[in-house]
């Protein structure tokens, strides 16, 4: 259980400098760069792996190839 928490935790910190890097706005909250579901998805290793993605490309999380692979996989 410690291992998803300690995942779960390093997530959250990609998340929030995926969210600075990207931000269009300081005024907003910027959750716009975050695909519909995404908190819902509970694969923090493979979230992970699309921020990095994303931070290191400065793209958007859609943008990602890890991500479009999940989404062709549910397609």
């Amino acid at each position: 259980m410690e291992n998803n928490d300690s995942k779960k935790i390093a997530c959250q910190i990609m998340e929030i400098n995926y969210m600075q890097k990207l931000k269009k706005d300081n005024n907003q909250n910027n959750y716009d760069l975050f695909p519909m579901g995404w908190f819902d998805i509970e694969d923090y290793k493979k979230k992970i792996e699309i921020l990095a993605e994303a931070i290191s490309k400065n793209i958007e999380i859609i943008q990602t190839k890890s991500y479009q692979d999940i989404i062709e996989k549910k397609m």
